[in-house]
């Protein structure tokens, strides 16, 4: 089975060097054109995509599997065994036992779900791992008071009536941890890693916060955060600078743009590997709805 996910990442060729940015391009093209339904190109861009990198993320290779499970039900499943090696939660595959029902080879993947997990967790620092997930309980648990999924917690705390001091402790931590192992990426803590943005989120109304875009800069630029966030994240300093926007992350103003400003606006965003702004969904009252792909 090992050998199956090996097989699977030798498709690419060896790699020289890292370009995710030309990674998440080829990754957003290759989503627009299955959102056409034109799933050979598609799956044509998500190829050329994972030979630019050495490190493929789950959402990656669950998207992948998706586009590959229209037209090679085999080859979507072998995809779906190196996203359970670095990490997919086995629940999600509830939701591929209708496309893959009866396939044998489905029941293989089911089985070893075990022997995926111990691959994954020897893979990450779980020591790093579990410094960030204790950092996102006391943001969420304390800060925000929002304890969602951590009902069952016996861990109780008295919560101070003023937390600001916390959000300094927080922040503090994880730079200090930063600066111990390197930026909190998906290929070094895992699924940890989705919750670091949370954190970043926390701060990011501060102004001080401006001082750390050129490290969200350069971890998007190496596969180790994801561009949304960052642009989002850098959209939102600047709206309370009352900056005008550069990259229109998530902003309910598109719909006044002019097309040489889109245009412009795009080019920026693929600088980044962010998708442009067609990918949107937007009604006539100018509200975003949700991503079209």
């Amino acid at each position: 089975m090992v050998i199956c996910f090996y097989l699977f990442m030798a498709q690419s060729p060896i790699y020289s060097k890292n370009n995710y940015i030309a990674f998440y391009n080829l990754c957003n093209e290759g989503d627009e054109q299955a959102y056409l339904k034109n799933y050979p190109l598609a799956i044509a861009k998500y190829d050329s995509a994972f030979g630019k990198v050495d490190f493929i993320g789950v959402s990656y290779l669950i998207n992948y599997a998706r586009i590959l499970s229209n037209v090679d039900k085999k080859k979507s499943m072998e995809a779906l065994r190196p996203a359970l090696m670095r990490g997919m939660d086995t629940n999600d595959l509830n939701q591929w036992d209708e496309i893959f029902i009866n396939e044998s080879r489905f029941k293989e993947i089911r089985d070893s779900v075990y022997e995926y997990n111990k691959i994954y967790l020897a893979s990450i620092n779980s020591e790093y791992a579990r410094a960030i997930d204790s950092l996102e309980y006391v943001y969420r648990c304390i800060v925000m008071k929002s304890c969602i999924g951590f009902e069952k917690d016996e861990f109780k705390v008295s919560v101070p009536d003023s937390r600001l001091f916390l959000k300094a402790s927080i922040f503090d931590c994880l730079m200090k941890l930063i600066g111990k192992y390197g930026f909190p990426s998906e290929k070094r803590i895992g699924m940890s890693a989705h919750k670091v943005h949370f954190i970043f989120h926390l701060n990011m109304l501060e102004s001080s916060m401006e001082k750390y875009l050129s490290l969200l800069e350069s971890a998007v630029k190496k596969g180790e955060y994801e561009p949304d966030s960052y642009a989002y994240i850098h959209d939102v300093i600047r709206m309370n600078k009352r900056d005008s926007l550069l990259f229109y992350q998530g902003s309910d103003n598109i719909m006044n743009l002019s097309d040489e400003e889109i245009i412009e606006i795009d080019l920026r965003r693929s600088l980044y590997g962010l998708k442009p702004l067609r990918s949107a969904f937007k009604s006539k009252n100018s509200i975003f709805q949700g991503p079209l792909w």
